[in-house]
């Protein structure tokens, strides 16, 4: 989350060109920069954004309004954000967001989670994401996290890592 588009064009002029955010980021402020910074340049980056929301009408409400902060007609990855329980995952933003792929909104549907193992067999029983992004941090792996990881590969679905950097007192 950066306040200043020219730190997005800048790592765009250095080739990055994977870029998430959230509706909840800086209180929305972080889409919007975001989108100011991708203006022009939007088809040479994979956008990804993520929604807290539970309901169908909920999911559809906040892809809009990503959609209009981001400045753009789709994008590549629409996540449930933060979903760290099964119970997390509801049926109906499952079915909103099968909805927006079909409608070209996204391309791909995801899970972002910071606990991985936790929610992996409700994510693969459902089996209907792309996607899943997860902390994942050398520091910090544990085999069953591999071994989570693994079987989201296994299934096909990709992983995105976040929180790479972690340090570990002691």
């Amino acid at each position: 989350i950066t306040p200043d588009p020219k730190v997005i064009e800048r790592a765009m002029d250095l080739g990055v060109n994977y870029f998430d955010t959230a509706r909840g980021y800086g209180a929305g402020n972080s889409e919007r920069i975001t989108g100011a910074a991708l203006k022009g340049r939007r088809g040479k980056v994979i956008l990804a954004s993520k929604t807290d929301a539970r309901t169908k009408a909920d999911v559809f409400k906040d892809m809009d309004a990503s959609l209009k902060a981001l400045d753009t007609d789709y994008l590549d990855v629409w996540h449930l954000h933060s979903r760290d329980t099964p119970d997390a995952i509801t049926e109906e933003a499952v079915s909103a967001c099968e909805i927006l792929k079909k409608q070209g909104k996204t391309r791909f549907i995801g899970v972002s989670t910071h606990d991985v193992t936790a929610v992996v067999d409700t994510i693969l029983k459902i089996g209907k994401f792309d996607v899943v992004q997860t902390t994942y941090s050398y520091a910090l792996n544990a085999p069953f996290r591999q071994a989570a990881i693994a079987r989201l590969k296994d299934a096909g679905i990709g992983v995105v890592a976040m929180k790479v950097i972690i340090a570990v007192a002691g």
